[in-house]
């Protein structure tokens, strides 16, 4: 069985998008003091960094009044601008001086003259959004996007569970409909089950997976290169260094990625399985999935026996990775079809 390399990620001079990891920049405040995002103080929190043009303070002003509002959403907020900048300090809001152009670099071309930008980080140093107040009002659409990620932010006291890790928008919209798309429009031979069947092939090809007799799943597996190429990037950029984050482990191979689809009654034997308990698999340390259309579908949750019986559906574009040696189950889909990305990760050791 072929092993690829993992090649991709994020160029230096690349513009970030939605999902891609936030590197460090070199703020000052105005007193010259650096200010670091990422440090213990400020971390784990929504960063609004708003850049405005010299002449255009008006349009960050309001934000002075909802500060108190955006940090009971867990927001912080920052007014961003060059050294050069004649921009004026607004009452109430923390200068940071960009001392290395990197919202520039990073984000696009900074705001004309009477606009402004607002740049929205989540708690994990992933890319939100970057918000034109050309595209209508600063304020509302950051409040949209506090509110709507609140959920995820609400105090829960937690049982025991198992050691899973859930990355949100590792892959867009976008990405999600198009491999949706892949399935269906490429890759329908069908070939016997096994790796072996995948030896020498250049094109995608189809086949059913049994897992102990269930009658409800096939795998796409995606062989042509323009797939394996952005999804190289997608996850070498905004999921391995998380990886290495949470488990101090350095993903550098993988095993073919598959698209799979549950659809119709499971049968077969009602239990999990781990990944890695044959000869053939026992290199494997962790298996991602990413749904590709959660709020299509009707169950088709992921669950670990050996923890309890808690349910895991992550949103689309959302991965969830966790080790192969984790017994675990993919319940029935109970209402429509499931797609999900999957793969099998490993490294030098």
């Amino acid at each position: 069985m072929s092993a690829p390399g993992v090649t991709g990620g994020r160029l230096p001079d690349d513009k970030l998008t939605a999902g891609d990891i936030v590197p460090a920049i070199e703020f000052a405040d105005a007193s010259g003091h650096k200010i670091d995002l990422n440090s213990d103080d400020i971390a784990g929190h929504f960063q609004i960094l708003l850049f405005a043009a010299d002449g255009s303070a008006d349009l960050v002003r309001p934000f002075a009044d909802r500060l108190a509002e955006f940090a009971e959403l867990d927001g912080r907020t920052w007014l961003v601008r060059s050294p050069s900048s004649r921009l004026k300090p607004v009452a109430g809001l923390t200068v940071l001086v960009d001392q290395q152009g990197a919202l520039d670099r990073l984000f696009g071309a900074a705001p004309a003259v009477g606009a402004a930008k607002a740049v929205v980080i989540g708690p994990n140093q992933h890319l939100i959004a970057v918000l034109n107040s050309t595209d209508g009002d600063l304020l509302d659409q950051v409040e949209e996007i506090l509110t709507r990620r609140a959920p995820s932010r609400r105090t829960a006291d937690m049982d025991i569970h198992p050691p899973v890790l859930l990355v949100p928008d590792v892959l867009s919209p976008a990405d999600c409909r198009n491999l949706m798309s892949i399935y269906t429009m490429r890759g329908n031979e069908f070939v016997p089950p096994g790796h072996m069947a995948l030896e020498g092939r250049t094109t995608d090809c189809k086949m059913y997976v049994d897992d102990y007799g269930r009658e409800d799943r096939v795998d796409h597996w995606v062989i042509e290169q323009d797939t394996n190429q952005l999804l190289d990037k997608r996850l070498a950029g905004r999921l391995f260094p998380e990886i290495r984050r949470a488990f101090q482990y350095n993903v550098t191979r993988r095993e073919h990625y598959r698209i799979a689809t549950y659809t119709g009654e499971r049968r077969g034997e009602p239990h999990g399985h781990r990944d890695n308990s044959e000869e053939l698999v026992a290199h494997r340390r962790f298996a991602m999935t990413i749904n590709l259309n959660s709020e299509n579908y009707q169950g088709g949750a992921i669950r670990f026996p050996e923890f309890g019986d808690q349910r895991y559906r992550p949103p689309s574009g959302a991965a969830i990775v966790f080790s192969s040696s984790l017994l675990h189950e993919v319940l029935e889909v109970e209402g429509g079809r499931r797609f999900g990305l999957l793969a099998f990760l490993f490294g030098e050791s």
